[in-house]
């Protein structure tokens, strides 16, 4: 049962149920669901799916109706980072939009990256794909144990 459904359950006359209830579950779709917060700030961000393996991270990323060219991903030391625009609609004499449901304009995503993964940025691949970013960052393989010789002075 969700948050919300038991701020429901409790009634109108229960004060605590009224006033902590809706706040835990904004508070906990605040803390969710980074792309809805987003939206309810007034910007938005594609979603995004973050997933591990054995060797390597993967990132997806909604980015329908998107160039690659209009994508850029970038790793720190610390950080994936996926920035990109959609150009706003704009109207024309063959065209008038009678609703835009789309998301437009700039977006940043920024992804904390585990301690890990390589270092070198040429090891990350992205591929673009039927308006899906993939991302993959791979883990740093553990090398097998060897014997360190033991020299006598």
């Amino acid at each position: 049962m969700t948050l919300f459904q038991q701020w429901k359950r409790g009634g109108r006359n229960d004060p605590g149920t009224r006033m902590v209830a809706p706040l835990e579950w904004l508070r906990a779709m605040e803390r969710d669901d980074t792309a809805n917060q987003a939206l309810f700030e007034g910007r938005w961000l594609p979603r995004a799916d973050v997933a591990e393996t054995a060797r390597e991270y993967l990132v997806t990323m909604e980015l329908p109706g998107f160039d690659p060219s209009e994508v850029d991903v970038r790793i720190t030391d610390d950080q994936l980072l996926v920035r990109g625009a959609r150009a706003e609609t704009a109207e024309s004499e063959e065209r008038r939009y009678l609703r835009i449901e789309t998301s437009r304009g700039a977006f940043e995503r920024s992804f904390d990256l585990p301690s890990d993964v390589l270092s070198e940025t040429d090891a990350a691949s992205a591929m673009f794909r039927n308006g899906v970013l993939e991302i993959r960052v791979p883990k740093v393989q553990p090398s097998a144990a060897r014997k360190v010789p033991i020299r006598s002075m």
